[in-house]
């Protein structure tokens, strides 16, 4: 498996495998919002500081990680529309109590709404070769 540098201040403080959990499907690509770049979530297992993983498709380019406050890995979960990352990292739910909603659904009624643009065996299915067509083997 890939890893990742981290990085704090300029220097490398750890190495973390590379994930895109971040990522949804947009009809067309598992994307981060920008076209060739894709974002992942992980915890330091020492220090449980959160990372926030950047991948880049584009040549030259190296993927890179940087060390990230509780509230921006939730933001980070929360703008991915991947609330059930929630489910891996308990302790951002806090973040969860202290928004403001405009109707009475619980987390768990969101969670369970949601679905990607396609369907869910598509999509995973889809991500499965995409990771397979990364890693450079043949499907």
């Amino acid at each position: 498996m890939v890893k990742v540098n981290v990085y704090e201040g300029g220097k490398i403080i750890a190495r973390v495998q590379y994930n895109d959990n971040l990522d949804y499907w947009d009809g067309k690509n598992w994307t981060c919002g920008s076209p060739g770049r894709h974002l992942g979530l992980t915890r330091l297992r020492k220090s449980g500081q959160y990372v926030l993983i950047h991948g880049t498709d584009f040549q030259g380019e190296q993927d890179r990680a940087e060390i990230v406050t509780d509230e921006e890995a939730y933001q980070a979960i929360a703008s991915s529309g991947n609330f059930e990352l929630l489910e891996k990292f308990p302790d951002l739910r806090r973040f969860e109590e202290d928004l403001d909603t405009d109707d009475s659904r619980t987390f768990g009624d969101l969670k369970r709404t949601w679905t990607p643009t396609r369907t869910r065996t598509r999509a995973k299915r889809l991500y499965k070769y995409r990771r397979l067509f990364k890693k450079g083997l043949q499907i």
